[in-house]
């Protein structure tokens, strides 16, 4: 008989069910986001953990399918996205807020530059990601010497 192979038998956090090749289910504890919809993913769903006190819209959850987590709690943010408002708005889970600016060598921020903005980066990957948005020894010393 054909055996579905142990990382295959249920899709942990973050992961997408419902295609050939992926999980059937999510792992105990997880519920299925609907992954239609504008901006869905055509029929994939993916896994989120309702109730650990985090509404993590990166994994399609919102106050309609967790109201526990997300009534009145920040929105979380994507890769690349800008904090504007820090009292409503968050990075989501393994993404870190990082201060983009002109830093000096002492890592103060130099007087009179550009203005400071705050995005959302997987700051702590081991990549010091020195695109558009500049990681640097300053903002990600974990992944920037």
């Amino acid at each position: 008989t054909p055996t579905v192979q142990p990382s295959l038998s249920c899709a942990k956090e973050g992961e997408q069910i419902g295609a050939s090749g992926m999980p059937l289910k999510c792992c105990e504890g997880l519920m299925e986001s609907n992954g239609g919809g504008p901006g869905g993913l055509g029929g994939l769903k993916i896994c989120f953990n309702c109730g650990d006190n985090f509404c993590d819209t990166n994994y399609g959850e919102h106050k309609g399918n967790c109201p526990k987590d997300c009534m009145g709690k920040p929105v979380c943010l994507l890769d690349f996205q800008d904090i504007s408002n820090p009292e409503k708005e968050v990075c989501c889970k393994k993404l870190k807020a990082i201060k983009i600016a002109l830093y000096q060598d002492d890592c103060s921020i130099t007087p009179n530059s550009a203005p400071v903005r705050i995005v959302c980066m997987y700051c702590g990957d081991g990549r010091c990601d020195q695109g558009v948005y500049l990681e640097n020894k300053c903002n990600c010393p974990e992944d920037c010497k």
